[in-house]
């Protein structure tokens, strides 16, 4: 009896150590870097980053009909290449201290990507991610 008793011990020591290690919580942020969309432009306005990070782009003007943008990628209204890897409206914030709309994007290849906003026409501003 005394043998089985030290069985179910070591048992259940064991199982509450496994149950524990797939109840860990992910170690990876919900982002990396993030970018505001701010007083018509975006801050910071040129990042480098390593390959696979994660960008949160959240627009954090209060929300109105001139504070719609977009996050569109290329060099503006003019590239041919405009919105293939995104483009995303981001509308402001309601009220009180609570973001606006955001995206997440991962940039898993090395290289340079430009992005600009389309909204408000004729005001467009820009902004670099290195990806190295």
């Amino acid at each position: 009896m005394r043998g089985c008793w030290s069985t179910v011990v070591t048992l259940s020591i064991l199982l509450l150590g496994l149950g524990s290690l797939s109840c860990g919580e992910s170690t990876k942020p919900r982002f990396d870097h993030e970018i505001r969309v701010e007083r018509l432009r975006f801050f910071p306005n040129d990042i480098s980053i390593g390959p696979g990070s994660r960008v949160r782009f959240v627009n954090v003007e209060r929300r109105g009909s001139d504070t719609i943008r977009t996050v569109t990628s290329g060099t503006g209204p003019m590239d041919p290449e405009r919105g293939n890897l995104f483009d995303e409206v981001l509308e402001g914030f309601d009220a009180g201290n609570v973001d606006g709309d955001d995206f997440l994007y991962d940039f898993d290849e090395r290289g340079t990507f430009t992005y600009y906003t389309r909204f408000p026409e004729g005001e467009e501003f820009t902004g670099t991610i290195r990806v190295q």
